[in-house]
């Protein structure tokens, strides 16, 4: 009986802890991981033996106005035995709203047998924009700072 209880407590606190840290909504690019795993991993630039550039594109619910539109143009590649860059473009809309990233890439690789190791790191630029029809919505407080900046280009 005690075995059930403690097997209790630590499903409920892995419920607890599972549920504190999902998301619920899609994180931008990662959609693509499959056809495009740069995009969430910079370990990977260089990991493949050839110079790549990919275009991805990605538009939802196309009879919807204000519908969520992903483009991401990406590149990376060996420049060394161990060493990868990369790079992305990567521009996202959804109804009022527009995100864009330019990043970068480094990753360093090394072998173990028939194993590829691959450590990365990356650094962004983003920047929000919001469309200036927002303050049509009568539910939008005109004198916000965060929604002026956003609006102007400046978050």
């Amino acid at each position: 009986m005690k075995a059930i209880q403690i097997k209790l407590v630590v499903a409920s606190f892995l419920i607890v802890i599972v549920a504190s840290i999902a998301r619920g909504q899609e994180e931008m690019a990662s959609f693509q991981y499959r056809v495009n795993p740069f995009l969430t991993n910079p370990a990977y630039a260089g990991l493949e033996e050839s110079h790549q550039v990919r275009l991805v594109t990605r538009n939802q619910w196309t009879n919807f106005p204000g519908a969520p539109n992903t483009y991401a143009l990406t590149y990376n590649g060996p420049f060394s035995k161990s060493i990868g860059l990369g790079a992305t473009l990567l521009t996202e809309s959804i109804a009022d709203y527009s995100i864009l990233r330019l990043g970068a890439s480094y990753a360093y690789r090394f072998d173990q047998d028939d194993l590829k190791f691959s450590l990365g790191i990356s650094t962004s630029y983003n920047k929000l924009s919001v469309s200036s029809i927002v303050y049509r919505n009568p539910l939008v407080d005109p004198g916000d700072q965060v929604l002026q900046d956003a609006t102007d280009g400046q978050s």
